[in-house]
């Protein structure tokens, strides 16, 4: 089975970041599978602490027996979270990446082996979001080849975002039976700190050349797609061109099932 990179940026959420880690870890089939890639901010010494403490040092290693490696960054904030996970993927060892948050909670014994059943596929994979039926996948999963392909993870703050517009004009968005909880404020009630309330996104205005549906990043995804239905077409998961070749001739739509997901949801950011 192939080794998954979990992509974690965070701040200042230690007990938070503890529940969190610990969710995956114990219901992981095997901790040889994964990594833990955490990236924190130089000037947020409590999390240092925790991260360097005997404490959280003695559970990766003695009791869960994972590598969880901490990438200081000057701080970058909120709006620049995708520099974030351009650093961590270009340091991690894994051919999977999984986008993870401090307030996601693993709820799926062997999760692990659910990615694993995709080994051999260039797709996106989306979890159960157990208390947020988003259009798309709010923790991604995707081959580093991705990354590799195109030299970053995500130009935008809104990565999951990002991610999940460039797969669903291919058609490789993948559902698997893993449900996560997203306990984040606007959804459970709980953690309603500085957080959560300093967020800074980068979407819902397109007339600024950083927002996620500017025209500058429309045009670049529409360049990432076609490069990755070429690749597709190239290692021979020809499916994939063959879906992409549709949807430009008009043939389809792949949005249909997301805007009608969006009318019948509530809490959903833009970017549809």
């Amino acid at each position: 089975m192939k080794k998954i990179s979990v992509l974690l940026a965070t701040r200042q959420r230690t007990e938070l970041l503890d529940k969190s880690i610990d969710s995956l870890l114990s219901n992981v089939s095997n901790t040889d599978n994964v990594e833990i890639m955490l990236g924190i901010d130089n000037d947020d010494q409590e999390t240092l602490d925790f991260v360097q403490s005997d404490d959280f040092q003695n559970k990766m290693q003695d009791e869960y027996n994972v590598d969880v490696q901490a990438v200081l960054f000057e701080r970058l904030g909120y709006k620049n979270l995708h520099q974030y996970m351009n650093q961590l993927w270009s340091q991690a060892s894994g051919e999977w990446l999984m986008l993870w948050n401090d307030d996601a909670i693993m709820q799926t014994k062997d999760w692990d082996l659910e990615i694993g059943k995709y080994d051999d596929k260039f797709t996106l994979l989306k979890f159960n979001q157990v208390n947020h039926k988003h259009p798309y996948a709010l923790f991604p999963v995707i081959p580093t080849d991705w990354c590799r392909l195109i030299g970053n993870f995500s130009m935008n703050a809104q990565n999951d975002a990002w991610l999940n517009l460039i797969a669903k004009p291919l058609g490789i968005i993948n559902d698997i039976p893993v449900d996560v909880l997203h306990d984040r404020f606007d959804l459970t009630g709980n953690n309603d700190d500085d957080i959560f309330r300093s967020r800074e996104y980068a979407e819902g205005n397109p007339q600024d050349p950083d927002d996620l549906m500017s025209e500058k990043n429309i045009r670049v995804r529409d360049a990432i797609i076609h490069k990755m239905a070429w690749f597709c077409n190239r290692i021979g998961q020809t499916e994939t061109s063959d879906y992409f070749d549709k949807v430009k001739a008009g043939e389809i739509d792949p949005f249909e099932d997301w805007r009608k997901i969006r009318e019948e949801s509530v809490g959903l950011g833009s970017g549809l």
